[in-house]
């Protein structure tokens, strides 16, 4: 029986990612650029929620100054919960930039903060960033010339790393990629960067306090309403790093449970042909990479353990433990499984916390 069920869950993973290999080896390279020129200028309303930001504020304003984009055309909204210096340096530059504006935020919690901005908002596009984005000077231009289409209701950028340096976020982001490459070239991706993406205004929803996963949030509420959200690599984005490997672990498991809610609270649409595309490809693909892999490889790798204590045989017992053997070396060694074992682990984690009222800001 134990033979049996190792033999169908790895049957079952194996026809998964074959298709989801496919999909990355055949689409993951068509890159959506918008050939639209530069002449689309809607009014545009950047909203970045800071708290305690006093060491990186000014980069981050300076960053805004250096945007080729109608200054006329655009409000950069802080929406501020600070105790430090944070919203008199925003003040400051305010001053002599108008459209630089600064609120007090009313409500705690890092979505009522982004509640409030996107309600005061008055572009026709609103970008969500955030305060340790560092966009190139063309980016704006560019991510808001793909509205233009009718059918585009968001769109978001990529995370661009030094390329002679190796990490583990930075692998995790290239297979990220290529998913999001194949789901936007189909119809829609599920996730959309939070550090900068662009969405019509009127297609943003109010988001509740226990969601951290805001931007699926918006996307899901982008297809209902007949729009496709895409990601394009013209559109680049620096982000400063993340401290500490526990603090980039728990921002993983963080987002891994907000993109499940989403997905799971959504899963009345998988299937549905009203939703073309983002029902029958982009839905199940997530389901299966954050839900039914993880559990299912925790599950086989449960069994095999099982079967080689009880198989009574010395050469399964040593071969079971030189496959595990293996799998810990080429977590510990490869730059890339670490990449993929720390997703793993992260959504497996996600999943027990997707349904908690867990805030990402007090």
């Amino acid at each position: 029986m134990i033979v049996g069920l190792i033999v169908g869950v790895t049957g079952f993973l194996f026809v998964g990612f074959l298709i989801i290999f496919f999909l990355m080896f055949k689409y993951g390279s068509n890159q959506l650029s918008a050939k639209l020129g530069s002449e689309y200028l809607p009014s545009v309303s950047i909203v970045i929620p800071t708290m305690n930001e006093e060491g990186i504020i000014e980069k981050r304003l300076q960053n805004i100054l250096e945007m080729d984009y109608p200054h006329d055309k655009l409000e950069v909204l802080f929406i501020d919960n600070s105790t430090d210096s944070t919203p008199e340096i925003i003040k400051k530059y305010s001053t002599e930039y108008p459209f630089i504006k600064l609120q007090k935020q009313e409500k705690h919690g890092f979505n009522n903060g982004l509640n409030q901005g996107y309600s005061s908002a008055t572009g026709e596009i609103v970008v969500k960033s955030d305060c340790t984005a560092f966009p190139r000077p063309e980016a704006l231009k560019k991510i808001v010339s793909h509205f233009v289409s009718p059918d585009i209701g968001a769109v978001c950028g990529i995370h661009i790393f030094p390329e002679e340096k190796e990490s583990v976020e930075k692998e995790f982001k290239n297979i990220l990629y290529k998913v999001q490459n194949f789901e936007s070239y189909f119809h829609s991706s599920l996730v959309s960067h939070g550090s900068f993406g662009a969405y019509r205004k009127e297609l943003i929803p109010k988001l509740g306090e226990a969601i951290t996963a805001d931007d699926s949030e918006v996307v899901v509420n982008v297809v209902k309403n007949g729009y496709r959200a895409i990601l394009d690599h013209d559109v680049k984005c620096e982000e400063q790093e993340i401290s500490s490997l526990k603090e980039w672990e728990d921002q993983k498991k963080r987002r891994a449970a907000g993109v499940i809610r989403v997905l799971l609270s959504n899963i009345g649409m998988i299937f549905n042909r009203k939703y073309g595309a983002f029902a029958f490809l982009t839905i199940p693909v997530e389901l299966f990479l954050l839900v039914i892999s993880p559990i299912l490889s925790v599950i086989l790798l449960g069994l095999i353990a099982v079967y080689a204590l009880t198989a009574g045989s010395l050469l399964i017992a040593v071969s079971t433990l030189l496959f595990f053997v293996v799998i810990i070396a080429a977590v510990r060694f490869s730059t890339k499984a670490r990449a993929i074992y720390e997703t793993y682990l992260s959504c497996f984690f996600g999943l027990f916390q997707a349904f908690t009222k867990k805030k990402t800001w007090k």
